[in-house]
């Protein structure tokens, strides 16, 4: 079974109405935790280096909605996507680009914007955020947020290969 690129899939009775709701907070946690812990990567190539040098230790991979339209990214999105399928990698699709972008960047007057090299702000290429991975964690402890976000690949995987998360503002 085959999905056309912008396809969803509606809510079945495994996926309750909230459970997109309850995923969409909790990716927004798990981001900002992973963040803090430096568990994150971030853009094409940094993520595609990470997974080509170490795929056991990557969680999960994000990747953003391809709003921006741009051809090559998609390239890109699939030869990722691929290679996750192969590695037995969890994939989920994020909706909500600028959100994204928000929660992973710091933000200055609207403008996202990222610390160089040298501490001072640039403003955020969009590609920049288009593919996030998440490291596994290194102490024992479980995280509600991460386990609510794994129930939900867990049963929107049996619908779809790749789950979509909504990030609302």
């Amino acid at each position: 079974m085959t999905f056309e690129e912008g396809d969803q899939v509606t809510r079945t009775e495994s996926n309750p109405p909230n459970m997109e709701l309850q995923a969409g907070e909790a990716l927004r946690e798990v981001l900002a935790k992973a963040k803090d812990e430096g568990r994150l990567t971030h853009g094409i190539y940094e993520c595609a280096t990470l997974l080509g040098k170490d795929p056991d230790s990557v969680l999960l991979c994000f990747l953003a909605d391809n709003s921006l339209g741009d051809v090559a990214l998609h390239m890109h999105f699939t030869l990722i996507e691929a290679f996750c399928w192969e590695n037995e990698i969890r994939l989920m699709k994020v909706e909500g680009h600028q959100e994204l972008v928000k929660i992973l960047s710091d933000v200055n007057d609207n403008t996202p914007a990222v610390p160089n090299s040298e501490g001072q702000t640039a403003p955020v290429n969009p590609h920049e955020f288009c593919c996030i991975t998440l490291q596994c964690q290194h102490e024992a402890e479980k995280e509600t947020a991460l386990e609510t976000l794994l129930e939900y690949y867990r049963v929107m995987s049996d619908v779809t290969p790749y789950p979509l998360v909504t990030l609302n503002k």
